[in-house]
């Protein structure tokens, strides 16, 4: 299949290299000036219009070529015409031997751990443990500093962020905004409620 697609590739650039020649060619036909133009991408839109008559079934066979072009691309080609090896298939056979005896046999991670998985076991379908909010007094937020809270706030916001300091009229908690960390002071009674992630 990826020798068709590149056949396909081919056959569309192939067809849209011909149609800018042959735009080309009729430009120069036309006048010297409007041949150079039209050898130049984009700006040869510009002389379309006068040599129009003569290129039009010659466009729209680039324009084919092109969508066909595009499409074996995006369908597969592009590996084949990666992998091209301008060696043939004799450094293709002395490359894949060459990999068969260079193979190491690694040791598993976790060596006779019986907690690791072996290459029979499945992973678990459902996950260990999940992380919850657990609703808490605004008083016993000073028992968890440096933990990650959610506080509501009486307009409605929720900012949520690491704990860093509990005084007797605010708080800081550390929120990362786009990249950058940001401290944010939150009057105590301003909160509504107060949530401290914990595992479940």
């Amino acid at each position: 299949m990826e020798y068709i697609l590149v056949a396909v590739f081919a056959i569309g650039l192939l067809l849209f290299v011909l149609s800018w020649l042959r735009v080309i060619w009729v430009g120069f036909k036309h006048h010297p000036m409007t041949g150079l133009i039209s050898a130049i991408p984009v700006v040869n839109l510009l002389v379309l219009p006068t040599i129009w008559h003569k290129v039009s079934g010659w466009l729209l066979l680039g324009f084919i070529g092109l969508l066909i072009t595009i499409m074996a691309w995006f369908m597969g080609a592009e590996q084949r015409v990666y992998r091209y090896n301008l060696g043939g298939t004799e450094a293709t056979t002395e490359a894949s031997s060459a990999d068969e005896s260079s193979k190491i046999d690694l040791p598993l991670l976790g060596g006779d751990d019986d907690s690791s998985l072996s290459s029979g076991q499945e992973l678990p379908k459902a996950a260990l443990y999940r992380m919850v909010y657990k609703p808490v007094t605004v008083n016993e937020l000073n028992n968890y500093i440096n933990e990650y809270v959610r506080i509501s706030r009486q307009d409605r916001s929720q900012p949520e962020g690491k704990l860093l300091r509990f005084a007797d009229k605010y708080l800081i908690i550390e929120r990362r905004i786009n990249e950058h960390l940001d401290e944010v002071r939150i009057n105590l009674d301003d909160i509504t409620q107060a949530e401290v992630i914990t595992r479940e």
